[in-house]
Parts: C-alpha cells; structure tokens; sequence
C-alpha cells in the first residue's frame, strides 16, 4: 500500500507514548517498531478503502465470526506458585530483562493476592535475542530451582526484576548466594550450560 511507510517522527512519538527505556533502542528494536507501525497504517489505509466502497454501493458481508485459538500449554515442570490442583493455571512467558515483563510481574503479583490458591502461576523461560543478560538470567533462574526448589527460583525470580540492571553472571553469582544457594554449586551449574536447551525448547 503506498504511503504506508511510518516517518521518524511516528517511531519516536511511539517510542515516547510507550515509555520504552533509551537503553532497549538498539537497531533491531528499532525494525520491530517500524515494522509494527507499518501494519498500523495499512489496516488505516484499508479501513478508509472500505468506508468509501460502502458509500458508493450497497455492500453485504458473510464473513463466519472469527474463533480464539486454542493452545495446550504444557506445564511440565515449570516453577510455579499457588494451588498445585488449582482449577486455573496461568502460564507466563517472560524475560528477566525486558522492562514491560517487569511490569507485568506486577500483574501476577496482584492476582497471586487476590485469589491465593485458587490459581496455579507457572513461569516459563522466553529470553528476547536482544537483551544480553536474559539468556544467561533464564539459566540462572532454573539453576536456583534445581539447587533450591520452588522457593529459590522464585526468591532470585524477584531480586532480577527488582533490580534489571544486575543480571551479568557475577551479579546473579552473588544475588543466588544471598539468598541461600551454595556459591560452587550454583557457579557450576550457571558455566555448565545444563539449562540452554530448556530455556531454547520453551521459546
């Protein structure tokens, strides 16, 4: 569609309306606004197509309602938290570096002391390509479950949130030992690679 091209100015009024962090703005974050406010425009450009068809002509549309999809997440062994039987089971993917993620953990927060055990929180591993330490904060996380339990992974799940900007290995290194894991343990585990394929498996 010609003219659907967004302008610098689009990208950065984007940019400012979502409050996205200057230190997210590399290159590929950069293609990914574009591209979305590429398909912004043309769903415009095809509305107003079809707001002028409709006044020059009687226009009747059969078109089947369309159905949510339906995906059969499965929890396996994800850390979770609230009832383990419980009849809802929300399964969250996110990444410890992403800055939205961080906001969403409120939400889970919120829900978590609203109804207790009445819901089942399982968190999955989806480190974005472009943030450096999520990959390795995704490994990290299942190293505390696998040394700790539950408890652990999710103790070291709210000190990454808390504070983004230490999630390199050493800083994880120390944060793991704060809350109770054994240095060798954990720095063995966090340089064997145990956990890269999981984390990849459930992105």
């Amino acid at each position: 569609i010609k003219g659907a091209q967004p302008s610098d100015k689009d990208v950065a009024e984007f940019i400012t309306e979502r409050k996205i962090p200057k230190e997210h703005l590399n290159d590929q974050m950069k293609q990914r606004i574009k591209a979305f406010l590429v398909l912004e425009l043309k769903k415009k450009y095809i509305e107003k197509w079809i707001a002028e068809q409709t006044r020059k002509s009687s226009v009747e549309v059969y078109i089947t309602k369309p159905t949510r999809p339906v995906f059969d997440v499965k929890v396996g062994d994800a850390p979770f938290m609230g009832g383990a039987d419980a009849k809802v089971t929300i399964v969250e993917f996110s990444d410890f570096q992403c800055p939205f993620c961080q906001k969403g953990e409120k939400i889970i927060k919120d829900l978590k002391k609203k109804y207790g055990n009445k819901i089942k929180i399982a968190f999955k591993q989806f480190p974005l390509p472009f943030h450096s330490h999520a990959k390795g904060a995704a490994e990290a996380a299942l190293c505390a479950k696998s040394l700790g339990g539950n408890e652990k992974f999710w103790l070291l799940h709210d000190a990454m949130f808390g504070n983004q900007s230490k999630l390199d290995k050493s800083s994880l290194l120390d944060a793991a030992v704060k809350l109770g894991l054994k240095k060798a343990e954990f720095e063995k585990c966090q340089n064997s690679g145990k956990f890269t394929a999981k984390v990849e498996a459930e992105m």
